[in-house]
């Protein structure tokens, strides 16, 4: 009896410590699969061709390969539909707020508005996609990772936010805006488990605040070595004191001159060599 006793224990032992490892390995992993996928992200952000470009695939390949691994391990991928319903009023939300900002917009002068209904539904559809894929990156692959690490979900919900508030430097404005939403969408995806509803809020809240400032203040939303060399447009330089000009110059909508008809040219020709030809000359008489 004493020997099966004795040897309960110590099975019991070997497998908490088994487990205890393999939850040291798992933490020691994850924080590995962080370091590497934040730097690569702040490499691409702060580095111009031709090396941008490796970073991000880089960081794209790394990302989607450490997810693929944790799949495959797991074997199973958890979709809540529930969660999305419950969390439609996040959406809903974005959009009050985003109304009473264009109105604000538009009576200061700096709306830009789309060429016509459609004229920016493909410029909206894929910074509405790219909106979601930041969410699923932020509360999808960063959040669970560090919440193993610090094994606390509130401690890992306000890294994520200063995580992508950083990634944002050195444009202030929206490092802000960065630091706020992070923090909001990470709370509100732990009661609701939706990254697709925070996904079109996200994306709602930022096509407001690039149609609402103007380029030269956000520098066109531009983050990191691509917001120091932004120039702002010549066309631009003169409203740069108040930033306040016509929706077509934000538009783009540049009025072309008129090209001067043969006639015309003629006239106005002949008007030159007429003012040149009656213009007195001064005569010095020494």
């Amino acid at each position: 009896m004493f020997l099966q006793d004795s040897t309960s224990a110590v099975s019991g032992t070997v497998i908490r410590d088994a487990e205890e490892s393999n939850q040291t390995r798992k933490k020691s992993w994850g924080l590995v699969e962080l370091l590497v996928s934040y730097g690569l992200i702040l490499a691409a952000n702060w580095t111009s061709n031709p090396a941008q470009p490796w970073f991000y695939w880089a960081a794209v390949a790394w990302i989607g390969g450490s997810t693929a691994v944790v799949f495959i391990r797991s074997r199973s991928i958890e979709l809540r539909m529930t969660g999305f319903w419950r969390s439609l009023w996040i959406v809903g939300a974005a959009l009050m707020l985003a109304a009473p900002t264009v109105a604000i917009a538009a009576k200061m002068h700096t709306l830009q508005q789309p060429y016509g209904p459609m004229g920016r539904a493909e410029a909206f559809v894929g910074y509405a996609v790219w909106a979601i894929a930041q969410q699923w990156l932020l509360q999808g692959y960063f959040l669970p990772r560090l919440a193993q690490v610090t094994r606390r979900e509130s401690w890992a919900t306000a890294i994520v936010g200063g995580l992508f508030a950083v990634a944002h430097l050195p444009n202030a404005i929206l490092t802000v805006m960065a630091l706020f939403w992070g923090l909001t969408a990470s709370f509100l995806f732990l009661r609701y488990r939706s990254i697709v509803t925070l996904g079109f809020a996200h994306a709602v809240l930022g096509i407001t605040v690039a149609i609402s400032i103007p380029g030269p203040v956000l520098h066109n939303m531009r983050v990191g070595l691509a917001y120091l060399r932004y120039q702002t447009p010549m066309e631009l330089r003169p409203a740069r004191a108040d930033y306040r000009v016509s929706n077509a110059t934000w538009n783009g909508n540049r009025v072309q001159p008129q090209k001067l008809r043969p006639v015309q040219k003629l006239q106005m020709d002949n008007s030159i060599r007429t003012e040149e030809e009656t213009e007195p000359i001064e005569v010095t008489v020494q």
